[in-house]
């Protein structure tokens, strides 16, 4: 008999640990364990080895492993003690070796989930309580299992079991599964009815769910098959079966919808299927559309004159129906004219035959009865006959008119089609060639590049063509003088607040406009930390607003995205085919040109998001900027730089979850984080906005920020406080380091701030700490809480409650794996 496990609980500081059984396992039949026969818990004790088990597998070995302990083990939840007591004694324990015990291969038993998701777009609403690589999702409604998936995040993908080959390469089992599976590994899940899957389906004591056997499930075709190849993966297995095809477009377009006739295997024929849905929506893509037209461009349809050979026929087609119908209805007027014609002679003869009667001598029937009647009687049928005659050709004349005018209804309907045709083969020519040209945009963006790393490989040296428009000019505002009287930092801190107020954010307190205009005037790279929804981004475009700025002068708002890797994405490059630079969409090459031409204005630039990529690779030209001993002055190419304002300031706002990146310690070190709490009351936050035509001077409003009488009193204390702080992170080896660079900013932001900020002698260090060394906070253990702990009461002892919040919610949330880092909200 063997014990299916699972890692339950490890002990810190030792190598041992607990695992819970789930499952007893004689010849495929699996039963669920008694909680009886495992004293400890329903847990089993690890002597040793337990760093060997993993969190993401299930293990197995056999029951006759398990050993009676021999010494007396003291476990709990926290903690782990040898021969202290008999406590909880653990009667059943496990020694850890690869020979006896091994990872469950992941198809043998599947946990089975029930979170929400849509597979439709590949994602999970919510991703808690998953803990294995592969697993099935239950749709509680349809009552249907779908699976096995894998996930990135929230983003689903269907499992991969050949990545766990080289794991167990020795089990047969495994590898004969691998075998069965491998036309679906990867690219396919399976739909399955829950009543069809009823005796696979296992409950263990924690009423967690499993699947077992899914071999017996692929070897049975147990379940329907979904194909769930990524798209740019299904896209580019397309575009593969399309390159070999006919070059000519009217059979490619064809090819698209009768491709899967020529496809073999079920697991082709359900991508094609899936392929074919989704070109309904490939116009949203421009990857992909891309690619279409490069495979459509190698077919020469968007050769110039290829592009007009199906319209010119359709129209040639065109023209040749409209003269059909012109001749067909000239001829149908010339039937009308005859038939006009033949009534008109019809009643003309009529009349003539009335004459004639008139003047014929018919004889008196009443005198002569019988001859009469048979005299009469010819003329009269000779007069019928004609009569009939005249109607009938009047009757084939009708049918024949009736025949043609269908006859145009049908050539009138053909050509509305066929302009129709036009029409939309014109409308698909246009947005091929669109797209296409936009493609090519950037694919010269790429080009370029490349073309400079070769010329580089190839000793070619690159020189820029630098074109002077002596027209050209760059339009920068009137700074006008303030038109209020500022004669202190207090005054301008006020002035601030209330402009701030005005446009809808009057619950923020006079300190932290203080501390907010301190640190930019102070620092070239403020990051504001929050939750989602504090108004990070509204909160720096008002002060924007407050300073006087705009989107033409001042003021530049730039939305980081993922996958940003270098400069190049920020501020541009130097494109070498046209011998250009060649700026980044993001326009701050254009913003540093109208910095350089009033240097003492305030510019603020806002990188919105800006760890959706590692801010150290694309601000890395910035980054040596940031002390206040280097020129403001970035060289953007060989021969060309832009000496910008010292009033030039970057804000970053970030967040923090799955898609974000960490911040360098190189970076920390160099910028100051706020955190910006959700206000108490929302309603006090309202989104207004409100021009102000006043530009505060740099200089001027640096100038009131200076060194403060209260600084001068109490300087002893505070930077005692500090060096006291420092003291207590740094000599207990707890891996914190504040740095040179870090106690001149912070000692920088004291002098100026003490006694500005309203509170007692410590206040402004209290802000200081909390943006400065708080971020720096990362260790784990109990001898790194207790540095904590340590520091939190010199917080308290100093009522520097700002940092101490902040401080608790940290060690809070950390208790638990005792895992301490700097919360970003």
């Amino acid at each position: 008999m063997n014990i299916i496990a699972r890692k339950e609980k490890g002990f810190y500081g030792t190598k041992n640990g607990l695992i819970k059984p789930l499952f007893e396992v004689t010849n495929n039949d699996y039963k669920l364990v008694n909680h009886e026969d495992y004293p400890n818990s329903g847990n089993i004790f690890i002597t040793a080895g337990f760093d060997n088990f993993e969190d993401d597998y299930l293990y197995i070995f056999a029951s006759d492993k398990l050993q009676d302990n021999t010494k007396n083990y003291e476990t709990d939840l926290t903690s782990f003690n040898e021969g202290s007591s008999t406590k909880n004694p653990c009667f059943k324990i496990l020694t850890f070796h690869n020979s006896t015990t091994r990872k469950l291969p992941p198809n043998e038993l599947i946990p089975i989930y029930q979170n929400k998701f849509d597979k439709n777009v590949n994602r999970l609403f919510t991703t808690e309580g998953i803990n294995n690589r592969i697993f099935f999702l239950e749709d509680v409604v349809t009552k249907t299992l779908y699976g096995p998936f894998e996930r990135n995040g929230n983003e689903l993908k269907a499992a991969k079991f050949g990545a766990y080959e080289d794991d167990f390469e020795n089990d047969d089992e495994f590898l004969e599964f691998l075998d069965i599976y491998s036309e679906f590994d990867g690219n396919i899940i399976f739909s399955i009815k829950i009543n069809n899957a009823e005796n696979f389906i296992l409950i263990d004591n924690d009423k967690n769910v499993f699947l077992a056997n899914f071999k017996d499930f692929i070897s049975n075709n147990i379940g329907d098959p979904i194909d769930f190849t990524p798209t740019d993966e299904l896209h580019k297995w397309v575009i593969e079966r399309l390159q070999n095809k006919a070059p000519k477009i009217a059979s490619t377009l064809t090819e698209i919808k009768n491709i899967v006739s020529t496809l073999d295997s079920q697991t082709d024929k359900l991508k094609w299927k899936k392929y074919t849905q989704y070109l309904e929506n490939i116009q949203n893509d421009e990857e992909d559309i891309e690619q279409l037209v490069r495979v459509l461009n190698d077919k020469k349809f968007n050769n110039s004159v290829d592009n007009t050979i199906n319209v010119e026929e359709l129209e040639k087609e065109n023209r040749i129906l409209k003269e059909d119908r012109d001749s067909k209805g000239k001829e149908l007027a010339d039937l009308k004219e005859e038939v006009k014609t033949k009534l008109e002679d019809l009643n003309s003869q009529l009349e003539e035959e009335k004459l004639k009667k008139q003047e014929h001598s018919y004889l008196d029937a009443t005198l002569y009865p019988r001859i009469s009647k048979i005299l009469n009687s010819k003329e009269k049928l000779e007069e019928t006959e004609k009569l009939l005659k005249e109607s009938q050709i009047s009757s084939e004349l009708t049918i024949k008119i009736t025949r043609l005018e269908a006859r145009i209804e049908v050539y009138e309907d053909q050509i509305k089609k066929k302009e129709e045709d036009v029409r939309k083969l014109e409308v698909a020519v246009q947005e091929i060639n669109k797209n296409f040209a936009k493609s090519a945009t950037e694919h010269s963006v790429k080009l370029a590049e490349a073309k400079m790393y070769t010329d580089l490989l190839n000793g070619i040296n690159i020189k820029p063509n630098i074109s002077v428009d002596l027209n050209s000019k760059i339009v920068t505002p009137q700074i006008s003088i303030p038109q209020f009287e500022v004669n202190n930092a207090k005054s301008l801190i006020s002035e601030v607040k209330e402009r701030l107020s005005k446009q809808g954010r009057s619950h923020i307190s006079f300190n932290d406009v203080a501390n907010i205009v301190i640190t930019i005037n102070q620092s070239f790279l403020t990051i504001i930390a929050g939750a989602p929804g504090v108004g990070k981004t509204s909160l720096v475009e008002k002060l924007a607003k407050s300073y006087g700025l705009n989107d033409n002068f001042g003021y530049l708002e730039i939305p980081c995205a993922k996958g940003w890797t270098s400069s190049k994405d920020l501020i541009g490059f130097f494109n070498p085919l046209t011998n250009k630079f060649q700026p980044a969409k993001t326009k701050l090459k254009g913003a540093l040109e109208k910095s350089s031409a009033h240097l003492n204005s305030p510019y603020i630039v806002l990188l919105d998001e800006a760890n959706l990529s590692p801010m150290e690779h694309y601000w890395s030209d910035f980054i040596k900027l940031a002390d206040t001993n280097y020129t403001r002055k970035i060289k953007i190419s060989d021969d060309e730089e832009i000496e910008f304002g010292d009033g030039f300031r970057f804000i970053a706002t970030i967040n923090h979850d799955h898609t974000t990146e960490t911040l360098s310690n190189r970076l920390i070190d160099r910028a100051s984080i706020i955190q910006i709490e959700k206000p108490e009351n929302p309603e006090d936050v309202k989104d207004t906005l409100e021009n102000v035509e006043t530009i505060y001077d740099f200089y001027d409003s640096k100038n009131l920020f200076i060194k403060t009488k209260k600084w001068q009193e109490d300087e002893g204390i505070i930077l005692g406080t500090l060096k006291l702080i420092k003291e207590k992170l740094e000599s207990s080896n707890s891996g914190i380091n504040i740095s040179p660079r870090k106690e001149i900013a912070i000692t920088k932001y004291c002098k100026v701030a003490t006694g500005l900020l309203e509170g007692n002698s410590y206040t402004a260090l209290d802000y200081a700490v909390s943006q400065h060394i708080l971020p720096l906070v990362n260790g784990r253990g109990e001898d790194f809480e207790e540095v904590l702990i340590g520091l939190k009461e010199i917080l308290n002892n100093k009522a520097m409650s700002k940092s101490e919040k902040l401080l608790n919610k940290i060690i809070q949330r950390g208790k638990g794996l005792k895992h301490f880092k700097y919360i970003y909200y």
